[in-house]
């Protein structure tokens, strides 16, 4: 019924209260030994976003679906970058290239403007 004792709960409470401090201190050990003092390689990621095919769906409301469509395979194909294809091309020019293609209007919920 409802209000039996179960014999095994005070190990299932030790082998929990036992896999929590196992945990706790794996936690502790992965922080000192390996998040600390981890930092980014800005100068690397900066050239690896800027030669990533994908900034051209950013582009979409701007140069349109099909430009950017062809943008992005050429930048695949040629591994010039997005920006340079777009400039190259004259699909937008280097004032609007830079202003749409900033880390935060990339990263972040905004209203698109038209340019």
């Amino acid at each position: 019924g409802q209000l039996q004792l179960n014999a095994f709960e005070p190990i299932i409470c030790h082998s929990i209260f036992k896999s929590v401090t196992h945990l706790a201190a794996g936690c502790e050990t992965l922080t000192r030994n390996c998040v600390t003092g981890i930092g980014a390689n800005r100068a690397l990621l900066a050239v690896r976003v800027n030669r990533s095919a994908g900034l051209a769906t950013a582009l979409n409301p701007y140069i349109g679906y099909e430009n950017a469509t062809r943008v992005a395979r050429e930048a695949l194909l040629t591994g010039k970058s997005v920006a340079e294809l777009v400039l190259e091309w004259g699909l937008m020019d280097q004032a609007q290239l830079e202003d749409v293609l900033r880390p935060e209007i990339l990263t972040k919920p905004h209203k698109l403007r038209s340019h």
